[in-house]
């Protein structure tokens, strides 16, 4: 039973990964670090600690020497903090590794305490997701309703356009008619040179 609810939990907090960037462990939060370091002596808590930076499943055979180089001058919240947030450490991985180390070491309802609380708000983060997509669906369905009933706009779309802007029709024809004038003035100067010709020839007879 405990290992069905232990996969569950492991396919939720997947989910959570590709929702969010993960700036510490993926579904722990300050409330229930602080509840677990309440509830550990302090020998326990660097105990946990050490065992924790620990990949394996079995607890580790060098756990004592590790233990020994945990600082007993910080208290057991800031150094579950300070694993909680670091790459290589709590950064990334689930409450399923303290979990299981805490049963290692014998604490199985605090265990226990960890892995209901975080399933529980895991649900209730889930359900609250799903509550606000279906509102969203609501009202995008509501304002398709309204638009089905009062039909498209009709308002008259108007273009934001520089009226003196020069298109290239506009240059076309002007070109044409700067062609038109020059040829009319080249005709008119023509016509003048033939009238002067025949009025010096005619003088001149």
């Amino acid at each position: 039973m405990s290992l069905g609810i232990c996969q569950t939990q492991t396919l939720i907090s997947l989910l959570f990964i590709h929702m969010e960037t993960t700036f510490c462990t993926i579904d722990l939060n300050a409330a229930e670090l602080q509840y677990i370091g309440d509830h550990l002596t302090p020998e326990e808590c660097r105990r946990l600690l050490a065992a924790a930076h620990y990949k394996v499943y079995l607890e580790p055979n060098a756990l004592d020497q590790a233990e020994r180089k945990v600082s007993k001058d910080i208290s057991c919240i800031e150094l579950l903090h300070h694993w909680n947030s670091q790459p290589g450490e709590g950064k990334g991985e689930t409450h399923e590794l303290l979990e299981h180390r805490l049963r290692q070491m014998g604490k199985y309802d605090l265990a226990d305490w960890l892995g209901k609380t975080v399933f529980h708000e895991l649900a209730v983060d889930l359900n609250r997701s799903l509550e606000h997509g279906l509102e969203d669906f609501s009202t995008e369905s509501s304002k398709k309703e309204d638009e089905m009933e009062t039909g498209p706009s009709l308002a008259p779309v108007i273009e934001n356009s520089d009226p003196t802007e020069w298109s290239p029709l506009d240059t076309l024809l002007y070109a044409v008619m700067i062609g038109l004038i020059l040829t009319i003035l080249t005709l008119c100067c023509k016509l003048c040179y033939s009238a002067i010709c025949r009025f010096k020839k005619k003088k001149e007879n």
